[in-house]
This record gives structure tokens, C-alpha cells and sequence, in this order.
């Protein structure tokens, strides 16, 4: 197996709770968390259709419970494809009929492109004989079709490994100083989500390795900025981390130093008993109108009194509210 395929594999099953929130959000209140939940590697083996291509795929299989007061679970097959293949439709129709024939359930599927041919994206197998129709369509995630913004959502660490593999199609088109910039980046916003360092870990070597530099020095001296950042950071309060995330994400723009700092003080001031380090995070089109909107928000204006105050999407009241916790 491949470098990328055992980072995949092993960054699903790192964060699966997280990845199925992610990927299947209109589902997840039906997903009984406690219950846990299990890989079935050995069976998946035993079902696995032969690829005709010599390149490797990912694919997972795993046992999920519902709350549904009963015993009854569902297997969410999961693949992961990094190049174009001709017969993919065939060996997930192939897939979902030796699952059921297995375990006399049908899975739910979900396929992640992580390549970059704009123009393979296959989402159903269907042959049609003598009046016979057989047609099976999956749910698909095509990387190269995602916009940068897309990966927004800092409260779940996959919207930073799915843009690492999106950075990563870019690999060729970034120097290697741009490529720098870009795993720094991406490593001070996984320190915003508040993990424990294990699982920071984990985050960090998909970073890593899913797009490695082209020089050993280089790479010596992105563990030397890690290092810097990870004992700066044990060192911040939520002020100092809201001033960097600010500067990451370039809304600090336009302001002086000290207004900024002090605007950080008070978010912090307002917030800190009730705001989890690392979902700190006030995002709309400027600090002034992000500034402006948590102001409103702990007056008691509602979301839809905001929007209409302002003259914004409510979307954008919305993320400031759950990003702070307000």
C-alpha cells in the first residue's frame, strides 16, 4: 500500500466520528455515537472485488449503529480513489451486492476523488437488457471541484486534511516556499480545534506526508517552525490565539496593532468562561462587521434582528454564533 493510502486509511479511522459528521451531516443525529462502532477489515478482504488496474485504492468498511431502539446497524462502505479508473462503477456495484449478499444489508457508500482529472467523477453503474434495469448510484466527493472557502469549517479536523489533499493537487503549480506557508498555515488552524496532543499528532503527520517537500532542509526547518509554534502556542491565552487567527486569515487587514490587539482583549474578556479554546473564531467579510456582530449577539439581538440590522445573509450571523459559541 502507497504512502497517501495508509494516511487516508488511517486518518478515517483516527477521526471516523468526525468524518461522519462531516460527510454525512444530514444523517448524523440518526448515528448512536455511544453505541461505538467497528472496521471490518477482514471481511472487507474477503469481498474485495479485483482491481484491473495495478495501482492501489483505499477502501474501508465500517459497522455503525443507528438510535433506532433496536440492535440494527448499517455498514458505510467507503473508497477513497487517487486516479482515473475506467471500471470503478463496476467494482462498487460489486461491492454493494457481496455486502448484502454477506451480511443481507445494503451499505450506505460514499467515494472520495482525490485526483485531479476534471474529467472523471463516475457517481453511478447501470446496465439495462431485454427490459431488465439495474441501476446503483453513490453518494461522490471530488476534490479538484471544491473551492478553497469550502474548507471553512474549523470545528472538524477533516476540513483540514481535505484541504491538505487540496493543496496537494496544487503541488506542482505552489514553490516550495509557497508549500511551506501553506502546511504552517494549516498547522496553526489544527491547533485552533483544541485536540489533545495525540490526536495532534495524528492531524500533523497527515500534513506532513500527504505532500512531502522536495528537500530534506526544508524539511528540517518545518520541524523547527512546528516546534517554535507548538511552544508558543502552550504559552497563548484565548487573546493572543484570536490575534493569530485573525492574522491567518487575513482580516486583520487595515488595523492597526494596538486596535487589534485590544479588539482581541475583549473578545477574550467577554468570552472566556464560556468559549472553548480553539473554536474561537469570528469570521465574516471584515473584523469591523465580525466585531459588530458579536456585539449584537451578547445584547440578546436575535439572528434574524441582526441580519436585518446589518443587511446580511443570516449565514453569516450564524457562523459567528457557532464558531464563538454565543
Amino acid at each position: 500500500m502507497e504512502k497517501r493510502d495508509v494516511l487516508w486509511k488511517g486518518i478515517i479511522e483516527d477521526f471516523f466520528n468526525e468524518f461522519l459528521e462531516y460527510f454525512f451531516p444530514k444523517y448524523i443525529k440518526q448515528i448512536d455515537f455511544e453505541a461505538g462502532y467497528e472496521f471490518l477489515d477482514k471481511e472487507l478482504q474477503k469481498i474485495s472485488p479485483q482491481s484491473k488496474e495495478s495501482r492501489r485504492f483505499v477502501d474501508l468498511l465500517a459497522k455503525v449503529y443507528l438510535k433506532n431502539g433496536k440492535e440494527n446497524w448499517i455498514l458505510i462502505h467507503i473508497e477513497v480513489q487517487g486516479y482515473p479508473d475506467t471500471n470503478f462503477e463496476n467494482r462498487m456495484f460489486i461491492y454493494q451486492y457481496r455486502i448484502y449478499d454477506r451480511f443481507q444489508i445494503h451499505p450506505a457508500a460514499l467515494a472520495i476523488f482525490s485526483d485531479d482529472d476534471l474529467n472523471f467523477h463516475p457517481k453511478k453503474y447501470s446496465q439495462s437488457i431485454f427490459g431488465t434495469k439495474i441501476q446503483y448510484q453513490f453518494p461522490t466527493y471530488k476534490l479538484s471541484d471544491k473551492k478553497l472557502e469550502e474548507f471553512e469549517n474549523f470545528q472538524n479536523p477533516f476540513s483540514i486534511i481535505m484541504e491538505t489533499a487540496w493543496w496537494g493537487l496544487k503541488k506542482n503549480k505552489l514553490t516550495q516556499k509557497q508549500l511551506f506557508s501553506k502546511k504552517i498555515h494549516l498547522y496553526r488552524k489544527l491547533l485552533l480545534l483544541g485536540f489533545s496532543g495525540e490526536k495532534i499528532h495524528h492531524l500533523l503527520s497527515f500534513i506532513k506526508y500527504y505532500t512531502p517537500f522536495d528537500k530534506s532542509e526544508i524539511n528540517i526547518k518545518f520541524e523547527e517552525e512546528i516546534s517554535i509554534i507548538s511552544k508558543n502556542t502552550d504559552n497563548m491565552g484565548i487573546q493572543e490565539r484570536l490575534l493569530q487567527a485573525f492574522k491567518d486569515d487575513g482580516i486583520l487587514e487595515g488595523m492597526a496593532e494596538g486596535e487589534a490587539k485590544g479588539k482581541a482583549e475583549g473578545m477574550a474578556e467577554g468570552k472566556a468562561e464560556g468559549m472553548a479554546e480553539g473554536k474561537a473564531k469570528g469570521k465574516a467579510e471584515g473584523i469591523g462587521l465580525s466585531l459588530k456582530i458579536i456585539d449584537l449577539l451578547k445584547e440578546g439581538k436575535s439572528v434574524h434582528q441582526i441580519s436585518k440590522q446589518l443587511e446580511i445573509e443570516k449565514n453569516e450571523v450564524l457562523k459567528i454564533k457557532s464558531h464563538l459559541g454565543l
